[in-house]
């Protein structure tokens, strides 16, 4: 078998593995270079071992295979190969079943110190809204977007917003002024049209916002105003 397909199978593998395991995959995607190939080659050394590894077992205690096997593909470690690529392509749909999407997703985010992933997939969780106060003053409340998970390594949000102000430049307070839901009901927009992205560089702060709570500090505030005059 010609050595350098022996070699670059089980990196070819490895990577395999890696992007489709959900253990794995957001690991990858945020990595770059050479450390993607070496962690694709390790990978695919593991597996390619542990195939190799059953090989022997299987010749050893049951030779006839061996012998069937040599005289269908008469290369030298052709049955490694044709077992790890199998175990490759078979490992991650078993490892999935074991570890979700959602909780890879969770890891990988705190692993790399990534707050502003971690509080949009809280805000999946918990089927909430998220105000996202951008350096330039401006807030946006919506529904932020997860990234899929070959993007997941992107320096942006994308939100679609349903509400958006600013904060007071002395207060901080929040001042909403526009209200989409508004202008979705009487015009023939939809709220994809709205949609928007937003460099993670550009965020302030990120936190989950409950309208009614709003509401309630909105109505305490102008409480508190009147009591004054």
């Amino acid at each position: 078998m010609n050595v350098g397909l022996f070699l670059i199978l089980p990196a070819l593998g490895g990577y395999w593995f890696l992007i489709k395991c959900h253990r794995t995959n957001h690991q990858i995607a945020r990595g770059i270079g050479y450390h993607v190939l070496f962690q694709a080659s390790a990978a695919g050394g593991v597996i390619f071992g542990v195939a190799h590894l059953i090989v022997l077992i299987i010749h050893n205690y049951f030779p006839q295979v061996k012998t069937a096997w040599q005289a269908l593909i008469p290369y030298p470690f052709a049955d490694t190969v044709a077992l790890g690529v199998l175990l490759s392509l078979a490992l991650p749909f078993v490892c999935n079943r074991i570890w979700s999407e959602a909780d890879s997703a969770q890891r990988a985010a705190v692993k790399s110190g990534d707050l502003v992933e971690l509080k949009i997939r809280e805000s999946f969780e918990k089927e909430r809204f998220v105000e996202i106060t951008l350096r330039t003053g401006k807030v946006y409340i919506g529904r932020a977007l997860i990234n899929r998970v070959a993007n997941i390594s992107e320096p942006y949000v994308s939100l679609i917003p349903t509400a958006s102000g600013y904060r007071n430049k002395d207060t901080q307070e929040l001042e909403l002024t526009n209200y989409y839901d508004t202008v979705i009901k009487e015009t023939n927009f939809d709220y994809t049209d709205f949609q928007i992205v937003i460099l993670k560089s550009e965020i302030v702060s990120i936190r989950l916002f409950d309208p009614e709570t709003y509401l309630l500090f909105q109505r305490d505030k102008n409480r508190r105003r009147r009591a004054r005059r």
